[in-house]
């Protein structure tokens, strides 16, 4: 996966600091097309939702975008009307300065929850940012950061009648991840051609199988976003459904997005490894996501994790609670390639698995002998790190 650099054709994009962090960390972001592009999002399915939510859904609906702009440091959530008179005044200004329809401007924030937007930096920082704005992404990347310890940032090249399409995308998210839509945003631009329909369509699909299948802590954001937008620039005809060039930009798209969501739990708060989940056998897509969702989820299986040792209890404990059927009489669990239980009886420790529980990925792969439903999951260990940042956090 290649960290992208320049913007596909078409973007324009900026990074700066407006005051809202201290020390004079980035904290404003516009991404911005020249030209007005097909736009399609997924937002959060929690019931508090911050105002730039509420308002960026009233433009998603319309399909048609040319900017977004996002601020860090305060998630204008649980501000009530006068956070959504705020985030509708984003969006007036951003208008202004880029000189651009007003229904045509994406709004999304992130940060602490509870507290009103500082409009007067964010006016000037808005003003500074749509001046600067070019095509590299490395500022905008990190305008978004919270408690990220690094940006998120990939590029995919796919080639379409002789001519290249880009996608470009960044993300931000580390901690209260249990997305549901979907504290995660990414934001996706491309210089492909596309019918809203269609990029709705791939990009919910994508989204269900990789923003929505990682866990960090279980908490899912009043913010979570993810928007992508398609502006035609690369001059290739537009992708139809079920072609070749349909389903290679489809591939290229989900590339990146499980990159970033892998990226996410690799930088969840005090992470030291990744947990990668495989269910196979369930009765449906619905179980394999609410035993995903329990296991990743679960402070006593994290835990055991990030002090190497393995606790099978904790495992079953979890699995008992998801609230799926579950035959404990036949279910499979490997870890790593140590077949741990074998037709719900639990074969005799390997020594070396302890040198296995080291690495900083390891792999669970259960079986439930019930279905043929299958999932592929990304979650993350916790320890002391992690309480450490959210107790400082605010």
């Amino acid at each position: 996966m290649k960290k992208g650099i320049t913007a596909p054709k078409g973007y324009l994009a900026s990074g700066i600091s407006c005051g809202i962090k201290k020390n004079n960390k980035k904290d404003l972001a516009i991404i911005y097309s020249i030209v007005p592009a097909v736009v399609c999002g997924v937002t959060t399915q929690n019931k508090c939702v911050a105002a730039p939510v509420i308002y960026s859904r009233k433009i998603l609906k319309k399909g048609i975008a040319q900017a977004i702009v996002i601020n860090s440091g305060n998630a204008n959530a649980f501000t009530g009307k006068k956070g959504l008179i705020d985030s509708e005044n984003m969006a007036n200004i951003a208008s202004n300065e880029l000189k651009i329809e007003k229904n045509k401007v994406l709004v999304a924030s992130t940060g602490v929850i509870g507290k009103r937007l500082p409009m007067d930096k964010i006016k000037r920082g808005i003003c500074i940012a749509s001046k600067k704005i070019s095509q590299k992404g490395i500022d905008t990347a990190k305008a978004i950061m919270t408690t990220d310890r690094w940006i998120k940032i990939a590029e995919e090249k796919i080639k379409i009648n002789n001519k290249i399409v880009t996608i470009g995308a960044i993300s931000k998210g580390c901690g209260m991840i249990a997305p549901n839509m979907a504290t995660m945003l990414a934001f996706l631009t491309t210089d492909a051609s596309i019918d809203h329909g269609l990029l709705s369509k791939i990009l919910k699909e994508i989204v269900n199988n990789t923003f929505n299948n990682i866990v960090v802590d279980g908490d899912t954001s009043t913010n979570d976003m993810v928007i992508i937008m398609a502006n035609g620039k690369s001059g290739t005809a537009k992708i139809n459904n079920n072609s070749k060039e349909y389903f290679l930009f489809k591939k290229a798209v989900e590339k990146i997005c499980l990159y970033l969501a892998k990226e996410i739990v690799k930088d969840g708060e005090g992470t030291k490894k990744i947990i990668k989940l495989i269910i196979n056998g369930a009765k449906t897509y619905k179980d394999a996501k609410k035993i995903k969702d329990t296991v990743l989820s679960s402070v006593l299986v994290k835990t055991s994790f990030y002090g190497n040792g393995l606790n099978l209890g904790r495992i079953m404990a979890a699995l008992g609670r998801s609230g799926v059927n579950i035959n404990f009489e036949k279910i499979s669990l490997k870890i790593g390639k140590w077949k741990m239980i074998e037709n719900g009886i639990i074969n005799k420790t390997n020594k070396n698995i302890n040198n296995y529980l080291r690495k900083k990925e390891i792999e669970l792969n259960l079986n439930l002998i019930s279905g043929k439903k299958s999932i592929t999951a990304y979650g993350c260990d916790m320890g002391f790190e992690y309480v450490k940042v959210n107790v400082s956090y605010n």
